[in-house]
């Protein structure tokens, strides 16, 4: 907008530059050098057009150039309302003069006064269409810098009085007060992009600073912030404030690469935690998927998002740890309580054990849940030593006691042999009890094979 309006300040020193080669009238009542005059005014106002055109044409958008194509369109239709003005207004002197010198002195004076009406019009037109454009575009830059943020209360007042001017005709005021406003505006807009490249630098600067805290490498943002406040100091201050912000981009490019690379490392720190959690048999599903949130979180680059999510997801593996390791204590607890009932069924002395267990019990209702685990481990270990102790004392006792029977039903058998030399026959009651005490001894009744062979033996010795 500022180079538009110096295209639109250096067109009028232009215009005014080409209005001094125009040769005006020694004599005004000289109809001809009127009409040559009028002619060099509007070429130079047509030079002057076009070279401003051309001017603006450099500086314009291809959407701002679409956006004048109307506008562009009425100015070309009211110059051509301007060159049949001046060519009537021409026509009207040459006819005055014929007038004149044909000594029709009335009508002489009726074709001058027309082209008067009309030199009056074209000149109302064109003060007009001059001071509403300077209104127009004075509006259209205190808009723009009101929207930025700036105070632009006295140009608009000063714009009002302009419009208010213009409509009453006053056209000197009119362009006192728009000229007026022109030069608070361009005051306004100086201080105003100053404060705005002053802000920039600043806001620029301590992001720099705390980036570099951050152990990001800021130095093309710090050279770049640099040429920036070379800029402000050589007045260039929408260079200086287009500098500062391209040096913020820079800055936050670098925080982003260090906040992904701080977030890879949490993501890769939670995960192995939560790795060696599940090597302890732990079901770890529930962190393993917030972990896979974080996972798409530094892919759309939401990185305060993965420090939460890497937090509660190791949260979440030590809660299932701790839940895992309450529960196993439990069992082992549990189990070893019914192996000591068992071992207090068969009448075993498990006082020490139970004492074991009880420290177990302990352990857990404080939270100790891998103390209470090994002491119901020990209680377990105990208990299994209690019990093959046990197994093999009752089955050194049950040995024993088969060995007695095997040894009685031998001996019984010996003297059965004996016996039945004796007698010259064979014994078959007293073999078939014999052989009942076999199957019993065969069929681990030893009991019933020992009573048995006592009564075999008795019989026997009562024959003899």
């Amino acid at each position: 907008m500022c180079i538009r309006d110096r295209v639109r300040r250096d067109g009028f020193a232009a215009l005014r530059e080409q209005m001094r080669d125009v040769q005006r009238p020694n004599d005004w009542r000289d109809a001809g050098a009127v009409a040559k005059f009028m002619e060099g005014m509007r070429k130079a106002r047509e030079t002057v057009d076009v070279q401003a055109a051309d001017a603006m044409v450099a500086v314009l958008t291809d959407e701002q150039k679409e956006a004048y194509k109307p506008a562009g369109t009425a100015y070309d239709a009211y110059r051509a309302k301007l060159a049949e003005i001046d060519t009537t207004y021409n026509q009207k002197l040459i006819e005055a003069q014929k007038a004149f010198n044909m000594r029709e002195f009335d009508a002489a004076v009726e074709h001058v006064e027309k082209a008067m009406e009309l030199a009056k019009k074209t000149q109302y037109d064109f003060l007009f269409n001059r001071i509403s454009e300077k209104i127009s575009n004075t509006q259209n830059v205190a808009e723009e810098l009101q929207k930025e943020g700036a105070n632009v209360f006295e140009v608009t007042s000063l714009v009002t009085m302009a419009q208010s001017a213009t409509g009453l005709g006053d056209f000197a005021q009119a362009e006192a007060y728009i000229n007026e406003a022109r030069e608070k505006l361009r005051a306004i807009e100086g201080e105003y992009r100053k404060q705005r490249a002053s802000d920039a630098i600043s806001f620029t600067q301590f992001f720099i600073v705390n980036v570099r805290n951050f152990g990001g490498d800021t130095t093309s943002a710090e050279r770049t912030l640099n040429q920036a406040k070379y800029a402000f100091e050589g007045g260039d201050f929408v260079e200086a404030e287009r500098l500062a912000k391209e040096a913020e981009e820079m800055a936050k490019d670098v925080k982003k690469q260090v906040m992904a690379e701080r977030s890879r490392k949490s993501i890769d720190a939670a995960d192995a935690v939560i790795a060696e959690i599940e090597g302890e048999g732990v079901d770890v599903s529930e962190a393993s998927d917030i972990l896979r949130h974080a996972e798409m979180s530094l892919k759309y680059e939401n990185f305060e998002r993965i420090e939460e999510l890497c937090s509660l997801a190791i949260e979440k593996a030590r809660e299932a740890r701790e839940k895992f390791k309450i529960k196993r204590a439990e069992d082992t607890i549990g189990y070893a309580k019914e192996m000591l009932a068992d071992l207090g069924r068969e009448g075993l002395n498990i006082d020490e054990t139970l004492k074991t267990l009880e420290k177990a019990k302990t352990a857990l209702n404080n939270g100790r849940y891998d103390e209470a685990t090994e002491y119901a481990k020990t209680a377990i270990v105990e208990a299994q030593e209690k019990f093959i102790l046990f197994k093999k004392k009752k089955w050194l006792q049950l040995e024993f006691k088969r060995q007695n029977t095997l040894n009685a039903i031998s001996k019984a058998s010996h003297e059965l042999e004996l016996l039945e030399s004796m007698m010259g026959k064979e014994m078959k009651t007293l073999r078939s009890q014999l052989q009942k005490a076999a199957f019993a001894f065969e069929e681990e009744k030893h009991e019933e094979a020992e009573k048995i062979v006592k009564m075999a033996v008795r019989s026997i010795r009562a024959y003899r």
